[in-house]
């Protein structure tokens, strides 16, 4: 007797968020901690905060996934089959350009005791002071259209040695293929992993054979 499995499923996932006033915003940040590392007792931990929409945005990200399963199952008088594949394509197309939007950092290197004796400043003071204490924006290719797969395959036999007792032997392998930037925009530069097999041996003994 034979009998077999199969199941598709599609995953759909769109995320769109930009900036209101423009995708090219910068963001401001505030980094008020006064900090003495030579004494754990001589800080201020005054916070922080950021002016602007988050670095994270904007983001577009339309992400399609597919998988494919099938099982077969094929029973002989001690012996029952089994074997399948789980098969998974999955496509991400990205446009993240969050950091190259850049973002000003007002901070302080100032202890503090210099902050306790009116010589220091914060992060605040050295904003409205016109004092810049760092500038980060990122630059490069904002987007990718990037595909991955995956491969599981498995196959076991449950052998029925006696009425009441059953061998088990089984083995599984999976695969996952590079992922990979459709219009070679970069290269991820790694391979896939495929050295992935797992043997598995069972047995199993009722104490009421039917």
């Amino acid at each position: 007797r034979q009998t077999g499995e199969f199941r598709y499923g599609f995953g759909n996932r769109n995320t769109n968020q930009d900036v209101t006033d423009g995708d090219q915003v910068p963001t401001v940040r505030f980094a008020t901690t006064l900090v003495n590392p030579a004494a754990s007792s001589d800080t201020i931990p005054f916070g922080g905060t950021i002016i602007g929409t988050s670095t994270n945005v904007p983001i577009n990200r339309y992400q399609r996934d597919h998988q494919l399963v099938y099982n077969h199952t094929i029973v002989f008088t001690r012996h029952t089959l089994r074997m399948g594949i789980d098969q998974r394509f999955q496509a991400l197309d990205d446009v993240a350009s969050g950091t190259q939007r850049g973002f000003w950092t007002f901070g302080s290197i100032n202890t503090g005791a210099q902050a306790l004796a009116g010589t220091g400043f914060s992060g605040w003071e050295d904003f409205l002071d016109g004092v810049l204490t760092g500038y980060n924006q990122g630059y490069g290719l904002p987007k990718a259209e990037n595909r991955f797969g995956e491969t599981n395959l498995y196959a076991q036999d449950d052998f029925r040695l006696k009425r009441n007792l059953t061998l088990n032997l089984g083995v599984r392998w999976e695969g996952v293929r590079p992922p990979h930037e459709i219009k070679d925009r970069f290269s991820y530069g790694y391979g896939g992993d495929y050295n992935n097999v797992g043997p598995r041996i069972r047995l199993a003994r009722s104490s009421s054979p039917q």
